[in-house]
């Protein structure tokens, strides 16, 4: 049986990487709240069951239970990654950096209403 190092919330570590689950709701647009803490690099590996959606948006919190504001990159535009299903996304952190907790959206901010989920989605962001 392998062994793995685990985190300060006894999840395993892969060469360096924490691993976390989060979950999309039923009829939810956006994951439960992710404490990134001090990570510099985050992956995100998305369901092959995520609906039809070509991009994730975040929003962040400075702290746990605090307003969640959409996070936009130094251009002010939206921050925006790939929503590729079933394999991984590797996100530059600049933009995330002043948060410690986040939420993941599927699709961008403004179609938050088509892009709720029929089902809840559990997925894996990884972080280091």
């Amino acid at each position: 049986m392998e062994t793995y190092v685990v985190d300060h919330d006894g999840k395993p570590v892969y060469n360096g990487w924490s691993v976390k689950t989060v979950t999309c709701a039923l009829g939810s647009a956006t994951c439960s709240e992710l404490d990134i803490g001090q990570w510099r690099d985050i992956a995100v590996r998305l369901p092959a069951t995520i609906t039809g959606y070509a991009t994730i948006s975040f929003n962040g919190a400075i702290e746990s239970g605090g307003t969640f504001y959409q996070i936009n990159n130094s251009a002010g535009t939206e921050m925006l990654a790939p929503a590729t299903q079933n394999l991984m996304t590797v996100l530059g952190t600049a933009s995330l950096a002043p948060f410690r907790y986040i939420k993941i959206q599927f699709g961008k901010h403004a179609d938050y209403e088509s892009a709720t989920q029929s089902v809840a989605k559990t997925f894996y962001v990884m972080g280091k």
